[in-house]
């Protein structure tokens, strides 16, 4: 090692590269660790048992015994959940932003063709417009435009 005569302090003669390793010696390192052995040095608090969020993959630690590392990610994993389901979900009845949607409009156009009549399947609840999903799509089938190659799907 060299000396340092300023501090008085012993300097090394190198310092870590990508190369050399920080901690253990060169025949331990061998670029990025996988992952399951990162996970197998790693202390565990008591009660964790090496459970895995199942949202977010962190180590779960404590006693939960719901699958997840916090309330924060029970909380997301259950709003996901509830948003696939309503995805899945066919709507009898859509709002007119919805089919402003479905028809990739604005919603101002969606108001103006169902004044002039030109959209099925509508429904006033109060000032509320309703239109009926199955009447929406069958309208579109009818008024979708041949292909030239023949009717294909």
């Amino acid at each position: 090692m060299e000396h340092d005569t300023r501090q008085g302090r012993s300097a090394p003669h190198s310092a870590p590269t990508a190369e050399t390793p920080v901690k253990g010696n060169a025949a331990d390192w061998q670029g990025e660790a996988p992952l399951s052995s990162v996970l197998s040095q790693t202390t565990r608090t008591s009660g964790s048992g090496g459970r895995v969020c199942r949202l977010c993959g962190a180590l779960i630690t404590g006693r939960r015994r719901n699958g997840f590392c916090s309330d924060r990610c029970r909380m997301r994993a259950k709003r996901q959940e509830q948003e696939r389901t309503v995805e899945n979900t066919l709507r009898v009845l859509l709002t007119a932003a919805e089919v402003a949607e479905l028809l990739r409009t604005s919603r101002k156009a969606v108001y103006a063709m169902t004044e002039r009549g030109q959209l099925p399947g509508v429904t006033r609840i109060g000032r509320r417009l309703l239109f009926r999903h199955d009447a929406l799509l069958d309208w579109l089938h009818e008024r979708r435009a041949p292909s030239p190659e023949g009717d294909r799907r």
